[in-house]
């Protein structure tokens, strides 16, 4: 028994020459289309990498304060060899900024939804500014009541607003929606611009948008 094998050339051969030049047209077409569209992806790609790189120079800037809040407070100071007794309490006025590293931004193209993701690093409070001129005291121990007092009082009113503030949620989400606001004012103008298809979206916002 002879045993025949397909042979798909030959088969081409024997059609019509109008059905083979279809087919080879539809051939063309669907390979012409893939380079097209490969041609879009990259020339998308380079697009968006080109305009990342371009607004990542626009904000390297280092620290930036995004949030003031204005605390006051009343520190203790007790005796160092006897820490049970307090030598005198001084009330004062802190500034404390809340901020991020711009530098340390993190972008990235998401080709599939047409957005910018961006990161942000931790908001921190920075070192707050006690103002020496609402510093006042009440004296527990007369003897306290020295030249060198201003210098201890601040220190021990730092620590104190440091301590309070630590864990103050409302801050640091204050910094850090205004740093979204700053960052969408001098981003999006260039995206619109540069991508108009494209939307800028913070990470963990993305269900959001």
């Amino acid at each position: 028994m002879e045993i025949k094998f397909f042979n798909p050339l030959k088969s081409i051969k024997k059609m019509k020459r109008a059905t083979r030049l279809l087919l080879i047209g539809v051939v063309v077409g669907i390979v012409l289309t893939l380079v097209l569209v490969n041609l879009g992806q990259k020339k998308e790609k380079e697009a968006v990498a080109k305009t990342i790189s371009t607004l990542e120079k626009n904000v390297q800037v280092s620290e930036l304060s995004t949030y003031t809040s204005i605390y006051n407070g009343i520190a203790t100071v007790t005796d160092p060899e006897k820490p049970e007794k307090v030598k005198y309490y001084v009330s004062y006025e802190a500034r404390i900024d809340a901020g991020l590293d711009f530098s340390a931004i993190k972008m990235e193209g998401d080709l599939k939804n047409a957005r910018i993701v961006v990161t942000l690093p931790d908001i921190r409070l920075q070192e707050p500014a006690v103002d020496v001129s609402s510093l006042d005291y009440l004296f527990m121990d007369d003897k306290a009541n020295q030249s060198a007092v201003t210098a201890d009082a601040l220190k021990a009113c730092v620590a104190d607003v440091e301590v309070e503030t630590k864990e103050e949620k409302a801050i640091l989400e204050m910094a850090e929606q205004n740093a979204k606001n700053v960052l969408r004012a001098l981003m999006e103008p260039m995206l619109e611009q540069d991508l108009p298809d494209y939307q800028l979206v913070f990470a963990g916002e993305e269900e959001q948008s």
